[in-house]
């Protein structure tokens, strides 16, 4: 768990700190211990945004969606030190609005964050692409989150969601939880398909559908 990879980090840091023939194993050691603290916090972080969910529809106003999307994607860098990673919006409207709060900013950054951490390429790649829809009388700003990660097998799309799970099983999961109750309590939907149809090997696709303002 997060507390166990602290601990052996740290372990390992007092052996390399004095030997100048392993500066490069104190250096991973070092960003071994800064990344589980930041997965620490986040956890926490998203405890305590479980505990308040219940007040979102409380606060649903008109939010322009791009620049939140802005200081997510600002955001990342600083979690990700010395990851390639190449995140591309694709949109026919510089803004665009929707019926949400400042919660959307979890949403975006626990989907983008998921997809990050289940990537074994080299050049992690994410696509996020807008559209408008259409459901049951009802106009949607549609956002995929499009990625080149390990994929999400058939049978477990529709669990990935619920809570305790996450893409790889293992692990502690609320990321996606998380998610799915603010998007419902935005009256939204999500849901996950294959980036090729048939193929979940290749990418996942997270489909999120948000009321327009």
């Amino acid at each position: 768990n997060i507390i166990s990879n602290i601990l052996s980090s740290l372990q390992l840091y007092s052996i390399y700190q004095n030997d100048i023939n392993r500066h490069e194993k104190t250096k991973e050691t070092i960003d071994i211990i800064r990344e589980q603290s930041i997965r620490g916090s986040n956890l926490i972080s998203n405890i305590r945004k479980l505990s308040e969910i219940e007040d979102i529809k409380l606060n649903i106003e008109k939010v322009e969606v791009f620049e939140i999307l802005g200081d997510v994607l600002n955001y990342l860098p600083t979690i990700f030190k010395g990851k390639q990673i190449n995140i591309q919006t694709k949109s026919s409207t510089k803004t665009e609005f929707v019926k949400a709060n400042n919660w959307l900013s979890d949403v975006f950054k626990n989907i983008l964050v998921n997809a990050i951490n289940h990537n074994n390429n080299v050049n992690v790649e994410i696509l996020i692409q807008f559209s408008n829809v259409q459901k049951d009388d009802v106009s949607y700003l549609k956002i995929e989150f499009i990625d080149n990660g390990i994929g999400i097998e058939d049978e477990r799309k529709n669990n990935i969601f619920q809570k305790g799970l996450n893409r790889n099983v293992r692990g502690i999961g609320l990321g996606l939880y998380l998610v799915r109750g603010i998007i419902e309590s935005l009256d939204g939907l999500i849901f996950v398909e294959d980036k090729v149809k048939g193929n979940y090997s290749k990418g996942a696709k997270f489909v999120v559908l948000i009321p327009k303002a």
